[in-house]
């Protein structure tokens, strides 16, 4: 008996990343797509879970076109994976079948955050005690992102960062200053 069945088209969800610097438009671009999945009559509801502090309401009814942005918001103010995860399923429970999760580098990174976390739980071997509390909470996060029935669009913060290349420049070797995007481990 083979593994393979005969594939047949079945709905499936969204799942996207927008990852940019500090102000770089990852929350005005995570809204134009959820809006554009909702005008293509791919979704009706639209929640936001923000962990930027309520700033995505400035986007509040704003207008693109002859589109009025609509959508609900919930703030969070600790960024522990099950918070993530609580909203989630509240999402799904209200019937928001687009979410917009704007920003989860606040789960690894932020107040209550898998790294704090893990330092609030570790004795003297954080791969004995913090890490194996929470790397169980982490990938339910991330597997509750995967399998919610709704199209979700997360965004990333990433860090800029400055670097010193050397070029040649009329024959001379010099040191130039040059921009780079990192993604926010720490």
């Amino acid at each position: 008996m083979s593994s393979f069945v005969e594939a047949s088209r079945e709905k499936t969800f969204l799942k996207a990343g927008i990852m940019g610097p500090s102000g770089g438009g990852k929350s005005f671009t995570a809204l134009i797509l959820a809006h554009a999945l909702k005008a293509a009559g791919l979704g009706k509801r639209v929640a936001v879970i923000d962990a930027e502090n309520g700033k995505i309401k400035k986007y509040a009814k704003y207008r693109i076109d002859d589109t009025v942005w609509d959508f609900s918001v919930s703030v969070l103010t600790s960024y522990g994976p099950n918070d993530y995860c609580t909203r989630i399923q509240e999402a799904q429970r209200l019937g928001f079948d687009i979410i917009v999760i704007d920003g989860i580098s606040q789960e690894w990174a932020g107040k209550n955050g898998a790294l704090e976390t893990v330092d609030q739980l570790s004795g003297k071997n954080a791969f004995t005690s913090g890490w194996k509390a929470v790397t169980p909470m982490h990938n339910s996060f991330i597997e509750s992102i995967l399998a919610v029935p709704a199209h979700v669009i997360c965004t990333i913060r990433s860090k800029m960062g400055y670097m010193l290349e050397e070029v040649e420049k009329n024959g001379k070797t010099i040191s130039v200053t040059k921009n780079h995007v990192f993604f926010l481990k720490d």
